[in-house]
């Protein structure tokens, strides 16, 4: 299944110059045989010569297909996305954000910020991401977002979030993507987190906290904190000081795997110019196909 799910994503993600040249290629092809066949008396044109014109007419389909596709569909309107966890492929609708804003509740695919990434996510020429994400959007601009005890909160009012699970990996050799879902004796046992923006400087800084912890991994579970406190001192400091409201033009993403997602609990914010698309469903595997609430 995990190789069925990356030879996909590596199809959905071809560079445009290597489709340019592959229908560059089947264009000289086609050019040629028809000239060649075409200066062919038609009475000898049976057999063989009939399976090669249509293999060239197959091929011109392949031509325009391949432009449309890669060169329309996939950059405008919508592309494959593969999902590491669960081993998904998802189809991402890239035309909805370039009339309306992105929703509460939305499941977007993003380009993280660097602090969000592992080394391998960042590009060692650029040094900066190479890679997706998808989280689902739960702060806007100018909103004040806390989570209190695992609770959002939004200026003030209880989020509900039907979405949200608590996890944990089945194995982090043999399936390191896949998860089960904990029981409600095994949640009440889980730690429960507090979160929210602080300003430090001239930076937002965000902050993952309990009684006895301030952005360790205890804290966070699946992701690293941008910002850790070498003084403990320093961090009950900022502890005390008022959460902020997210900035426009900024999002705040969680992903519903609340215990085993890395997000922006963990790194912070997402510029809108990051947005990408919303996902839209799952189409592979064939048993989990269907719409993404």
């Amino acid at each position: 299944m995990e190789q069925n799910t990356d030879i996909i994503d590596k199809l959905a993600r071809t560079p445009l110059s290597s489709i340019l040249l592959f229908a560059l290629a089947l264009t000289v092809y086609r050019i040629l045989s028809v000239k060649f066949i075409t200066h062919r008396p038609k009475h000898l044109r049976g057999g063989g010569w009939k399976a090669a014109y249509g293999v060239g007419e197959f091929l011109d389909a392949l031509v325009y297909a391949s432009i449309f596709i890669f060169f329309i569909i996939r950059p405008y309107v919508m592309q494959t996305f593969r999902i590491p966890s669960g081993s998904m492929v998802i189809v991402l609708n890239k035309a909805i954000y370039r009339y309306t804003e992105p929703k509460r509740g939305d499941v977007v695919v993003f380009r993280p910020p660097v602090e969000g990434c592992l080394p391998f996510q960042i590009d060692p020429e650029t040094k900066l991401p190479n890679t997706d994400f998808v989280k689902r959007l739960i702060g806007l601009p100018g909103e004040l977002v806390e989570i209190k005890d695992d609770e959002v909160h939004i200026d003030g009012k209880k989020l509900d979030e039907p979405y949200k699970q608590l996890t944990e990996q089945l194995s982090a050799v043999a399936s390191p993507d896949q998860f089960r879902i904990l029981t409600d004796e095994e949640k009440a046992n889980v730690p429960k987190m507090n979160w929210k923006l602080v300003k430090m400087g001239d930076r937002l800084v965000p902050l993952n906290y309990d009684a006895v912890s301030v952005n360790s991994m205890s804290a966070v579970f699946a992701s690293v904190p941008a910002y850790t406190f070498a003084d403990p001192a320093e961090g009950e400091r900022a502890k005390a000081l008022p959460a902020q409201k997210i900035p426009a033009g900024y999002f705040l993403f969680m992903g519903d795997n609340r215990n085993g997602s890395s997000d922006g609990r963990a790194w912070g914010l997402v510029p809108r110019r990051n947005v990408i698309g919303r996902a839209e469903f799952k189409w592979f595997p064939p048993k989990r196909i269907g719409r993404i609430k």
